[in-house]
């Protein structure tokens, strides 16, 4: 294991998840070649960099562990927290030492124009270092990740808020003899979905709120409040690893999706996209038709479709489909990891392409997602929603109700113009 090689990785691994964001990045070298510190200085200076990141391994006696971060005394307040941040990041995420922040004269912080800082990761001549380094390169990405996003103006919330209500859902369920992951995750939800999804509908898909969240809010009123902003309606964003994530309406779907192995039996269960993407898909296409009779009624319905579906103040917001379609992943393991876990793993490694491959293989059926057109996504759209798994289900006429407006049915304009605008959404990610 070399430093050149470990580093080299992590640094494509960050530039990977920075450019997912919208944040442009270059590197000094993506193969195994050699630049003097001066070159990498210039480079940067050349591209006129925001910021230059130096990324590298430590090396002393092999009993010294840790992690550090440097600026150049010279460096503003900014980058020195900035540096500060990263240390404390990296250390929370191993569990390792934090060596803090420190300065010092190194050339690629002299030298360069722009603000700058040196990670020095971990210890390789330590066993215990070196062996993160060699398995968990992405994690160090990731970690490092957050605090330049967080300091080019995007917070990431801390997910220590969710470690947080975890911790107290597992102490709950221990003292009451709630047995299993699924009954700390069945807590969890719960709570992030009391103030939004709890009426006679949901208890009827999803089961009755647990009693842990009056645990929560007679007893821990500081988490309470601390989530509250992000779960009660018109919520504040919750942004994890750059993704805004509306926390009420993804843990009400994920419940959704896992119903069955719930409180319900397969035999009567809902089937699940209905709290997902499907029902909010039927409730596009109701509005859809209010809009064609009281706004737009010189527009044609797929027109409006397009305005509409993946609007902010839509009913099928953008926010909202992506929380539907991130619900069908984090289902799939609801059993076996706890939901503070989940959440980490899924959206520390979220890629458009992977939220593509959720819905159309999960969901729609697609073997791949290679050589699809619109119209084939938008056809199983229609098959989903019309079959025997929608429209055509013996409680059918509980998702036709949302699609329907003051009586009126989507016409067959308004299904078409709903699947399609959907379909593009999907197409292009």
């Amino acid at each position: 294991m070399k430093e050149k090689d470990i580093v080299l990785s992590i640094a494509t691994k960050l530039g990977a998840l920075l450019n997912g964001r919208g944040i442009s990045i270059k590197y000094s070298r993506t193969t195994d070649t050699y630049l003097s510190l001066e070159e990498r200085a210039r480079l940067a200076n050349a591209w006129g960099a925001d910021l230059f990141v130096s990324i590298h391994a430590n090396s002393a006696t092999s009993s010294v562990r840790g992690t550090e971060c440097y600026t150049h005394p010279t460096a503003n307040t900014a980058t020195k927290t900035l540096s500060g941040n990263v240390s404390r990041a990296i250390a929370s995420k191993f569990g390792i030492s934090n060596r803090g922040h420190k300065e010092a004269n190194f050339a690629v912080l002299r030298l360069s124009n722009m603000p700058a800082i040196l990670v020095e990761t971990a210890f390789i001549s330590n066993s215990s270092d070196a062996n993160l380094l060699n398995t968990r390169q992405s994690d160090f990405a990731n970690a490092i990740f957050n605090e330049i996003y967080n300091y080019f103006g995007n917070p990431v919330t801390n997910i220590s808020l969710i470690n947080e209500l975890a911790s107290l859902a597992v102490r709950y369920c221990s003292m009451n003899s709630l047995l299993g992951i699924k009954s700390i995750n069945k807590c969890i939800l719960d709570y992030l979905r009391h103030v939004r999804y709890d009426d006679s509908e949901w208890k009827i898909v999803v089961g009755d709120i647990s009693p842990f969240v009056e645990y929560i809010k007679t007893n821990y009123t500081s988490i309470h409040n601390k989530l509250l902003p992000y779960i009660q309606n018109d919520p504040k964003d919750f942004n994890i690893y750059g993704f805004k994530i509306d926390l009420a309406h993804l843990a009400a779907t994920t419940l959704g999706y896992i119903n069955s192995i719930l409180d319900h039996p397969p035999s009567i269960a809902i089937p699940n996209f209905w709290t997902g993407w499907g029902g909010d898909l039927a409730t596009a296409l109701r509005d859809i038709t209010k809009l064609k009779q009281t706004k737009y009624k010189n527009e044609s319905e797929q027109d409006i479709a397009d305005k509409y579906v993946t609007g902010k103040d839509s009913s099928f917001s953008k926010i909202d489909i992506d929380a539907d379609i991130d619900a069908i992943k984090l289902s799939q393991s609801f059993t076996t990891k706890r939901f503070d876990i989940l959440l980490d793993n899924h959206y520390s490694s979220l890629t458009s392409q992977k939220r593509k491959e959720i819905i159309l293989i999960n969901d729609l059926g697609f073997n791949n997602t290679s050589n699809l057109t619109i119209d084939y996504i938008s056809l199983a759209i229609r098959e989903k929603m019309t079959g025997s798994q929608g429209f055509g289900h013996i409680a059918g006429f509980k998702l036709l109700n949302k699609a329907t407006y003051e009586g009126e049915k989507p016409t067959n304009a308004v299904y078409n113009a709903g699947f399609n605008s959907f379909a593009k959404y999907l197409y292009n990610l």
